[in-house]
């Protein structure tokens, strides 16, 4: 805590938070930057909230969709393998 009448500097967002956050979402971002809620908070405000929803949300749209198709890869290898 600060001394009476000083105040506490912030700690300043990452130079990666933006990628990190989208990479790894809400539920991982605090034991990857070692931060507080609160700090992550006010890093996604800082960095524009909206925008970086958005870019989560489509980042999470396309994994969904490769991981659909790699699994649909292999399942398709496998029939083929089996039919051997």
């Amino acid at each position: 805590m600060p001394n009476p009448g000083t105040t506490m500097a912030y700690r300043p967002v990452p130079e990666d938070f933006e990628e990190t956050f989208i990479r790894v979402g809400w539920t991982s971002i605090e034991a990857e930057c070692r931060a507080h809620a609160k700090t992550i908070a006010r890093w996604i405000d800082e960095v524009g909230r909206d925008d970086l929803i958005r870019r989560r949300a489509e980042y999470v749209r396309r994994e969904r969709i490769r991981r659909r198709s790699d699994r649909a890869r292999r399942r398709a290898r496998n029939q083929t393998e089996n039919k051997r």
